[in-house]
Formats: C-alpha cells, sequence, structure tokens
C-alpha cells in the first residue's frame, strides 16, 4: 500500500470509531405509569438513563382511551426515599402538543429516585409517581 492510500485509510478508520464511540453510556429509558385514579397513562422516556446533575425527557399523556392530553398542568418533585430528602431545584414542564411534555430536572445524587407528578387540567386531576432505579449507574 502506497503512502497515498495510507492517509485517507487512517482518516477513515478514525471516523468509523469516534461515530462508534459517540453513542457509548447512551442507554435510552422509558417507563409506563398509570395515575394513582386511572385518569391517566403517562410515558416517561429519556435519551440517556438519568443521573447525577440535569436530566431531561419527553413525558406523553394519554386518557383512558388513548386520546393525548394537552393543556395539562404538571407538577414534578423528585424525591428520593432512602435518604427522605428531594431537591433545590424545581423540575421546569413545558406542553409542546399532542399530548408531549418535556421536563428538566436535576438529581443531587446516585441512586433510588421517584418523581412524585401532580397532573390537573381539563376538568382532571391525578397524581402518579415514577420510579428510576439506579440512578447514575
Amino acid at each position: 500500500m502506497n503512502h497515498r492510500c495510507r492517509i485517507p485509510l487512517f482518516f477513515t478508520l478514525l471516523l468509523c470509531v469516534a461515530v462508534t464511540l459517540s453513542g457509548c453510556g447512551k442507554t435510552p429509558l422509558t417507563l409506563t405509569q398509570t395515575s394513582d385514579n386511572g385518569l391517566f397513562t403517562i410515558t416517561f422516556h429519556a435519551p440517556d438513563t438519568p443521573g447525577k446533575g440535569r436530566n431531561s425527557a419527553t413525558i406523553t399523556v394519554v386518557d383512558k382511551e388513548g386520546a393525548p392530553v394537552a393543556g395539562l398542568t404538571i407538577a414534578i418533585t423528585p424525591w428520593m426515599p432512602t435518604m427522605k430528602h428531594g431537591t433545590m431545584v424545581v423540575p421546569k414542564v413545558r406542553d409542546t402538543g399532542g399530548g408531549n411534555y418535556t421536563v428538566d430536572y436535576a438529581l443531587t445524587m446516585n441512586g433510588f429516585w421517584q418523581l412524585k407528578m401532580a397532573l390537573a387540567g381539563n376538568g382532571a386531576a391525578d397524581t402518579a409517581i415514577l420510579e428510576l432505579h439506579n440512578v447514575g449507574k
């Protein structure tokens, strides 16, 4: 192989390695939970396993018939039951339409967390708890 062929081959291999490694450590998380009174089904999808620090996720809410529920006010309280504490950062929830909401939240340490949710709007109100096991692992 001559010198002119080695350089493009090297950069091609380098690009392949970079593309392969770019997805390392990313483990998407999807949880589905029925609200406490059965009014809503909540699907929580995080592009990566939640960890210590700032996190983001998409929440989809549907009613008993499976229709998307838009226009809800959703309050989320992160809670670590084993340590009996939450966080000082209040999660921000935004309605993005079609029953989809984005949430930005922070967790102060690794371990088991709950996201306590209160959902209200359109004449309905309910609560739910999503459990995040192995945060940061």
